[in-house]
């Protein structure tokens, strides 16, 4: 028997097709390579950058302009580490400048270009305050550099003059603002009112980048039309490919949802203090705000509705990293200190929520339809399906169903991770009693009632080395479904524990391992094999015997 085999052919050179480049920040040119001889046998190659503050550079041979300056790109072969190279230059693209309010107004006129604030400027005057106030620029695929400028009094009222225009998203920038890069701005003591699908008050909706803006003001949202997924931010409305990067929003949200259509359906709504839904990245970014929900308790039993609220973000998507919000967030339904509800692909790491959260349901209701029963409220998140690392929450959560100290509720809806790794609450966490019919002689639980820690009720999923040390309590006699890690379900857990001394009246056990430790346990300064067990000192500080655990990165 004779065995053929192919003779492989090895790589001898490698050269990228193009000569150096020269590129302006936020743009990008492709590369390309040929391989010798053309019948190599492998011809798999691989890109990088020797400088990604300047130019990165994708598996693809995509380059892309971050900042000025001067980098390498390198292309190697698998076969023989053969090399080549070519510098890349990065410049600043030439900018029409904006001096004046009209000059501002007048972006509109070529979305497609690069401008920049010379001056701040103030659009509380007329025209630009009256009547509707500010028309938002749709369309805008440019630069927007603030240069460390202010606008300041962005007024828009959408209501002047009867129902809105359908289709329309409000924002200094509108809708359609995909590619954009808006920069270094501040806006100040903006005034919204809005009733479209897409609100921001930076950018109604968009697949942008934003970075290094804040915003300031006051956003109320008052629906005149029903719709399936409104979006209400206090940067962004909604986006599906943006980014966020050391960003803030400081103020309020109101959200009086109060339409209800001849089908019964109120609009369902996501909130958050930098934007309604956001699927990509969002890092070293925060909110100091107060969000108030509608009260759906005026709408009748058949009404189908919801409300997503996160005090950053009502929906993400992508990771949230160094990110934090403080306030206070009352709302109805879903609410979350960071966020209201994550995708089976977002991370939360590094990040935390410090202040109050209130969660309501339908009161004087005898029974609620099953959107209303969809209800979670957490420290960190209400409806959880991806990753939490190195996060924690402090504060109040009173709550009616599903409420956890850092979830309220670790669905397996989509099948995410659910994982809570290397986190701990401080909340202080209460489950309220729901009187339906107003009859409290005989007041039974809201559909779900479960109150935990760290979270609330779980469908699967994992806690590894996590802690609570905050109250947990329900109104119900001898604390019926409350537990000191979580309230209900199903969760692997690995050395994650609660304070039996703070959390008092609560099963030690959980799952038949004594998980209730007294508070000089839990300030016990190191791990051992009682508590703590595996914890690293790269990534928790034990303090000493005075305190408890807390995370590196937050003395970082």
């Amino acid at each position: 028997e004779v065995t053929v085999t192919s003779a492989v052919i090895a790589v001898t050179e490698v050269s990228i097709n193009q000569e150096n480049q020269t590129i302006t920040e936020g743009s990008t040119v492709q590369l390309a390579a040929t391989i010798e001889p053309a019948n190599a046998t492998n011809q798999a190659i691989s890109w990088s950058s020797n400088d990604t503050d300047v130019v990165t550079v994708d598996g693809n041979g995509l380059v892309t302009g971050v900042a000025t300056g001067i980098a390498t790109i390198t292309v190697t072969t698998d076969d023989g580490g053969f090399t080549d190279t070519v510098e890349v230059t990065v410049t600043l693209p030439e900018f029409i400048e904006i001096w004046t309010a009209q000059d501002l107004n007048n972006v509109r006129n070529s979305p497609d270009s690069n401008y920049q604030l010379m001056n701040d400027i103030d659009l509380g005057l007329a025209p630009w305050n009256t009547g509707e106030g500010w028309e938002p620029i749709d369309g805008f695929t440019g630069i927007f550099d603030g240069n460390g400028k202010t606008i300041s009094n962005l007024t828009i009222d959408s209501f002047i003059g009867g129902v809105s225009e359908e289709g329309k998203s409000i924002g200094l920038f509108g809708k359609d603002n995909d590619g954009a890069l808006i920069k270094d701005l501040t806006l100040e003591d903006i005034d919204i009112q809005s009733g479209f699908r897409y609100t921001g008050g930076l950018v109604g909706r968009g697949d942008l980048i934003i970075s290094n803006v804040h915003v300031t003001g006051t956003i109320n949202y008052k629906n005149q039309k029903s719709y399936i997924g409104v979006n209400v931010g206090g940067i962004a409305g909604f986006s599906s490919d943006g980014e966020i990067y050391n960003s803030s929003f400081e103020g309020n949200i109101f959200l009086d949802n109060f339409f209800l259509d001849v089908n019964n359906q109120v609009s369902t709504i996501f909130a958050g203090g930098l934007a309604g839904q956001w699927y990509n990245d969002i890092h070293n970014s925060y909110a100091n705000v107060i969000i108030e929900g509608q009260d759906f308790s005026i709408f009748p039993l058949s009404a189908s509705a919801n409300t997503t609220i996160g005090g950053l973000v009502g929906f993400l998507g992508g990771s949230l990293e160094r990110s934090w919000a403080k306030g206070s967030i009352d709302g109805y339904f879903i609410v979350g200190g960071l966020v209201g509800s994550s995708g089976v692909d977002a991370t939360i790491s590094k990040s935390y929520f410090d202040g109050a959260i209130i969660q309501r349901q339908t009161d004087g209701a005898s029974t609620v339809s099953f959107q209303r029963q969809f209800q979670a409220a957490g420290g960190l998140v209400a409806i959880h399906r991806g990753t939490i690392v190195q996060s924690y929450a402090r504060g109040t959560l009173t709550g009616e169903n599903q409420i956890g100290g850092l979830v309220g509720y670790l669905t397996d809806w989509q099948t995410g991770p659910r994982i809570i790794i290397n986190s701990y609450s401080f909340m202080n966490v209460h489950g309220k009693l729901v009187y339906y019919d107003n009859d409290e002689i005989n007041p039974i639980n809201s559909p779900f009632p479960y109150v935990g820690g760290l979270t609330g009720f779980a469908q699967g999923g994992t806690i590894v080395n996590s802690y609570a040390a905050g109250k947990v309590e329900t109104e119900k006699s001898e604390n019926d479904d409350a537990e000191g890690i979580y309230g209900m379900g199903t969760v692997a857990i690995t050395a994650s524990y609660f304070d039996r001394n703070v959390a008092s009246g609560l099963a030690i056990e959980v799952d038949g391992t004594i998980r209730g430790k007294f508070t000089t346990d839990m300030k016990a300064g190191e791990p051992s094999d009682e508590i703590y067990t595996n914890w690293t000192t790269d990534i928790w500080n034990f303090g000493t015997s005075e305190d408890y655990p807390v995370l590196v990165w937050q003395s970082e």
